[in-house]
């Protein structure tokens, strides 16, 4: 048996390599999970509140009356060596002897805490919140050491540690492995504000409000300033001026410094900086010395920091030495302002010797220009003649910038469609589609009426604007026809594509269109849409042709029932493919099987 607790039922717990059995009136029961364990090796058991925590030699478990959960599944805390869980308020702390600590916070969020964090090496044995402190204290087998439990809350990555007891601390006679070795529950108790924990030499007593030895600052020293002057060194002691004032060409410094440890004289962390030069801090690593070459003239401060590796750098003992470079006659204004005037002089010379030579081909200049003025009229009126040619083969709409119809069918949508086949499964799985959805505006000839074709072709370049910013990265716009827009949706939910469409037309119907003379207007424009392939049987044998085709019809149905809504139309399951194989018949088929109510056609209204 490693652990036996009351039963809020009643009874008592009792945890052994076999399982968990709860021992009552009516005799000896086994824990009703044990079968849903991976390991019968119970090594931890606490129930409060209808609430219990359990630990195995692999992994820790919640139970309630409602049933039982494994605790961060998928993470080192499922493999590891339950010692200990301890719930604090909204958090929960989870001891293992083999990956160190796991801290769930408020957010449920988990991480792993281990040597890398700044916790001391080894397997941890018990946990206990201070309420009062607000201290965390953790057992292990060679001591007892204690974290402020604020500093879980910022998710430190390195971690404040004050170590309590030590494996080298007289009462467990200078061995590991001697103190702290209870089971569960019973690795610690509390009474009267002090912790109680068992070893192998007796029973060891921590008063929670201990003031240790390390919690006194440590204070940095600055050493010595080591000035190298061409290979001279000079070394000025500090502190025995506030400021420093070094030699002109002094400019290779060493600073020495140290700090007082009678704990660990080793185990102090130090970082610099020289103010005026360095923008961030230094770490120091190992080294007692901060070294600078050829640092430029001015005054600079020097700021020294030192801490212990648990405490964090805002609370750390900060000194600091000006020191003061003066200034080579080569680095003064009066010298910067001599070469800047020197150096004026000679452009002024150069200056007057390329005018006389310009003003003797300007003459030359002048009578080429006229020639090649002439060459250069004819090779605009080419290149003119060239840009036409090229404007009629262009793939852009040159009104809206979109994909103009010759390259969306010759070029983009077959390649969309081979894209298509390729991932058909995975899109189908994920209820994904390829919809192609035609806008026309309607009564737009009013527009060009109205307000002229300029103000029409203003209204179309705005219109092509809004809708490239509705659609996804992975869809695009095309330039139809005259007053009619082609969308390509490439990858999207089949139930989003109406609501879609339906968005496309309220937005448009929404929006003021301003004119060049600064008149406004505003228009509406009919949807009709289909997939690609058909929802239909044996559909990808139809072509994309006939997708487009459909769409148009609804469209067509749409503007003549209601201008401004959305049309499409839906399809039997029952209805073979073959039906629409024919391009010529679609829209006498699809009135056939309108009136068969083998096809559905839907109109939604703005």
């Amino acid at each position: 048996m490693f652990a036996i607790e009351s039963a809020e039922q009643g009874g008592l717990w009792i945890a052994t390599d076999r399982g968990l059995y709860r021992l009552a009136f009516n005799g000896l029961r086994s824990f009703v999970y044990n079968s849903f364990l991976d390991s019968k090796y119970i090594t931890f058991i606490n129930e409060q509140n209808g609430n219990g925590y359990l630990g195995t030699s692999r992994g820790a478990y919640f139970f309630n009356e409602r049933g039982i959960e494994r605790l961060a599944m998928g993470s080192a805390l499922a493999e590891s060596h339950i010692s200990f869980i301890l719930p604090v308020e909204n958090k929960l702390f989870v001891a293992t002897q083999n990956n160190g600590l796991f801290y769930r916070n408020d957010k449920r969020v988990w991480r792993q805490l281990d040597v890398s964090n700044g916790l001391p090496y080894g397997p941890i044995l018990s946990l206990y919140f201070d309420d009062v402190l607000q201290h965390l204290w953790v057992s292990t087998s060679k001591g007892v050491y204690r974290m402020p439990i604020k500093q879980f809350e910022e998710n430190a990555n390195s971690l404040q540690v004050e170590q309590v007891i030590s494996p080298y601390n007289k009462q467990l006679d200078g061995k590991t492995s001697q103190c702290c070795s209870g089971y569960a529950l019973g690795a610690i108790a509390s009474l009267d504000s002090s912790l109680w924990y068992p070893s192998k030499s007796g029973l060891v007593e921590i008063p929670t409000n201990i003031r240790l030895f390390s919690e006194s600052d440590i204070r940095p020293i600055i050493e010595t300033v080591t000035a190298d002057n061409s290979g001279e060194q000079h070394v000025y002691p500090v502190p025995e001026m506030d400021t420093l004032t070094l030699k002109t060409q002094e400019r290779n410094l060493t600073l020495g410094y140290t700090a007082i440890n009678y704990q660990s004289a080793s185990n102090i962390d130090f970082r610099y900086r020289l103010v005026g030069l360095d923008g961030t801090w230094r770490e120091a690593n190992n080294s007692r010395e901060a070294n600078y070459a050829n640092l430029p003239a001015g005054k600079f401060v020097f700021e020294l920091q030192a801490k212990r590796p648990a405490q964090d750098w805002s609370s750390a003992d900060t000194i600091s030495q000006t020191l003061i470079i003066p200034k080579a006659f080569d680095e003064t204004v009066v010298f910067r302002l001599i070469v800047v005037m020197s150096f004026i002089l000679a452009l002024y010379i150069v200056f007057l010797f390329y005018r006389t030579q310009e003003r003797r081909k300007q003459e030359e200049l002048e009578r080429l220009v006229e020639t090649r003025t002439q060459a250069l009229i004819s090779a605009n009126e080419q290149l003119n003649k060239a840009n036409d040619r090229l404007k009629l083969v262009s793939h852009s709409d040159e009104l809206t910038g979109l994909r103009s119809r010759r390259r969306f069918l010759f070029d983009q949508l077959p390649k969309d469609i081979e894209h298509f086949q390729s991932n058909r499964e995975s899109l189908e799985i994920q209820g994904k589609c390829m919809a192609l959805l035609i806008l026309n505006l309607d009564k737009f000839s009013h527009v060009n009426d109205v307000f002229g074709s300029f103000a029409g072709d203003n209204c179309l370049q705005q219109i092509a604007s809004m809708l490239t910013e509705q659609v996804l990265g992975a869809d695009y716009v095309v330039r139809w026809s005259g007053d009619e827009f082609l969308i390509l949706l490439r990858d999207m939910q089949k139930g989003a594509v109406h609501q879609f469409a339906r968005s496309i037309s309220h937005q448009l119907a929404e929006r003021e269109f301003v004119m060049p003379d600064g008149r406004k207007t505003k228009l509406t424009g009919s949807v009709g849409w289909a997939f690609y392939p058909l929802p239909l049987l044996g559909g990808q044998i139809i072509s994309w042709e006939t997708s487009i085709k459909i769409a148009d019809i609804a469209l067509q149905k749409a503007k003549a029932k209601n201008p401004g809504s959305v049309a499409y139309f839906s399809f039997s399951e029952n209805i073979d493919a073959f039906e629409f194989e024919d391009s010529e018949r679609i829209a006498s088929q699809l009135e056939m099987l309108l009136e068969t109510e083998q096809v559905k056609l839907h109109i939604s209204e703005i």
